[in-house]
Order: structure tokens, then sequence, then C-alpha cells
């Protein structure tokens, strides 16, 4: 489900298991963030576009697409965005509008708790369930941050899917969910001539 192209688009007109961790660098208009991808096998996204006032990454594991995914990191950034009033609970409720939009079935919203991302200006953190994503044979769910920059409005976001019918993010326990919004909430933000490492 990509969803967060139809974010992107809005925005700009106005298994799991044991995984090695890697922290990529991904220069984004006026930061750069170092990011926390669990399942990297290479430093640069699997798919990126920009249109020069938003930009979306994503990284799947080895042996996945982003066209045949079972989990996935997606990185968006929106320039300028985070200057206007409101801007958090717009990114929150355009997240939560179009996960809607491509469910087949009603959304499960869960807000959560995580520490302020180092250089951020705010974050607000959630978990996301689509039961039966419309016209699949698979659910979704997502952790995902919101997260305001000095200039701009990024999201974070670890998704996953799972078979349909399954209740509550394929028994993918709360648990699970709560370790990823943590681990996603280790990232950086720093300015573009500043070393970040």
């Amino acid at each position: 489900m990509r969803v967060i192209l139809l974010l992107l688009t809005l925005l700009t007109a106005a298994p799991s298991g044991a995984q090695t961790a890697a922290s990529l660098r991904m220069p984004a208009f006026a930061q750069v963030l170092i990011l926390p991808v669990p399942f990297a096998h290479d430093p640069a996204p699997d798919w990126v576009d920009s249109n020069g006032s938003a930009m979306i990454a994503e990284w799947v594991p080895g042996g996945q697409s982003v066209h045949d995914w079972r989990q996935m990191i997606t990185l968006t950034a929106i320039r300028g965005a985070a200057g206007s009033a409101g801007a958090m609970d717009r990114g929150l409720g355009m997240l939560r509008e179009n996960y809607e939009a491509g469910c087949a079935a009603p959304v499960d919203l869960r807000m959560a708790n995580v520490s302020r991302p180092t250089g951020s200006h705010g974050v607000q953190a959630l978990v996301l369930t689509c039961p039966q994503v419309a016209g699949a044979s698979f659910g979704e769910a997502m952790a995902a941050l919101v997260i305001q920059g000095s200039e701009d409005l990024y999201t974070l976001q670890w998704a996953e899917r799972f078979p349909t019918g399954a209740k509550e993010g394929a028994a993918i326990p709360l648990a699970t969910w709560d370790e990823r919004l943590q681990h996603l909430s280790t990232l950086r933000l720093c300015a573009g001539d500043q070393a970040c490492d």
C-alpha cells in the first residue's frame, strides 16, 4: 500500500525477528537525517523520489522489492512545512486519512510516547493497523513518527504486511510495535553543513 504517495501529493498541494541495525545518512532538504534502518542491505534507498518540495525514500529487506515486500521503512520530507501552525497535527491527520483511504476495513490508530529525536523540535508517535488493504489479500500495520525539523516536516515509518483475517496486526504483539517506535526514535537530525556522525 503506497498511502504515503497520496500524503506527499496532498501536502505539496497546500517476519519480525533478530535484525542487525544500520544507521544511514540521508540528506532531506534543510537537514541531514541519520536513520536507524534495521534491515538495510545497501545505504542507498531502494526507491527515492523528490519534486523539490517533497521527498520520499523507501528501504526493504534483501530479497524483497518496493513492489513486493513484507517490511518497509519509509522516510518522507515536506520542505518548509515544520513552521506552519498545527503542522504536526496535520501530518498525523494526513497519515490516518491516507491509511483509511487504502483500507477496506476500519483502521485502528494507537498513539504512543517516544523520546524526541536528537535535533528535532517535536515528535508524535503512532501505530496504524489496516486489517484488509483494499484490493489485496493482506493487511498492513505501521509504526510511524511525525517529526518536526528546523524547517521541514518528516515522517519515518516501519510497515509490515500480514495475511488477511489476522487480528490486531497479524498477531504482531503490541510490544513489537513499541520496540519499533523506540528504534525509529533513535534517528538524529543535523543541519546540512554540520558533521552528524
